[in-house]
């Protein structure tokens, strides 16, 4: 069975609340995470797997320049099914996509 490249959020703007933004099905590494912060001024963003806090976040409060646009982050995180990816803004203008790499093999 083959692993396959699917875009697992977005393009959407992200709330300033703790919000859900993917849950798996199946075993899905995050690849890519591109951002674009069309405003004047600077963004920070978090995302977290499971419920946001320090524990849970691999980005924490990252800086997004002003009219910056682009692929802020590679991380490699791998979600087993049931776990959430989780996501928040300073200011709801930042337009946020995810990329994953879903597990074909074990995928229902």
């Amino acid at each position: 069975m083959a692993k396959i490249k699917k875009r697992i959020y977005g393009p959407a703007l992200l709330p300033l609340t703790d919000t859900a933004m993917f849950t798996a099905t199946s075993p899905t590494e995050i690849y890519s995470i591109w951002v674009s912060n069309p405003s004047g001024a600077s963004r920070t963003l978090r995302m977290s797997v499971g419920a946001d806090g320090a524990t849970t976040r691999f980005l924490s409060d990252v800086t997004v320049a002003a009219g910056f646009q682009g692929t802020l982050a590679y991380p490699g995180i791998v979600l087993q099914a049931t776990e959430i990816l989780r996501g928040q803004v300073s200011v709801a203008d930042v337009n946020v996509i995810v990329m994953g790499i879903i597990d074909q093999t074990t995928a229902t």
